[in-house]
């Protein structure tokens, strides 16, 4: 989850106690804090929610945003490259990928890792901007 400012946060050691009721330490809660009102937004890992809409909704109240964050839904990184018409070496050329690993990936003899699907989501919703990266990176050499 992510927590930043809504508006002028009034009860900051409302928030602490909230933070610390679902897990977080005293002085990294305190941290938190003093960040969310210096203006950034900040991860945090709260292990003890039980009750995300309450928790949301208790945020709300004290003036923080927070917006859940996960992993997209496993891609089907088969679909993905028919998606842009090209053939597996194609597209491991144009994303700079292993050829192994595309195959891989269509075979189903590898679990996409966290990294794998994100990056197989980036190329599928934003093509063009992979290209541009891929390219940034070959230049930078």
């Amino acid at each position: 989850m992510v927590l930043s400012e809504k508006e002028m946060i009034d009860r900051g050691v409302d928030l602490v106690r909230l933070l610390v009721r679902h897990g977080m330490g005293l002085s990294k809660a305190h941290a938190v804090l003093n960040r969310i009102k210096a203006g950034e937004e900040v991860p945090v890992e709260l292990p003890h929610v039980g009750d995300r809409a309450e928790l949301l909704a208790n945020l709300r109240d004290l003036k923080v945003d927070a917006s859940i964050r996960g992993l997209p839904p496993v891609p089907d990184a088969k679909a993905v490259r028919e998606r842009q018409g090209l053939t597996q070496q194609e597209f491991a050329l144009k994303y700079a990928l292993e050829l192994a690993t595309v195959r891989n990936w269509e075979q189903d003899r590898t679990r996409l890792s966290s990294s794998a699907r994100i990056l197989l989501c980036a190329i599928d919703t934003y093509p063009e901007m992979m290209q541009k990266l891929v390219e940034i990176g070959a230049t930078d050499r």
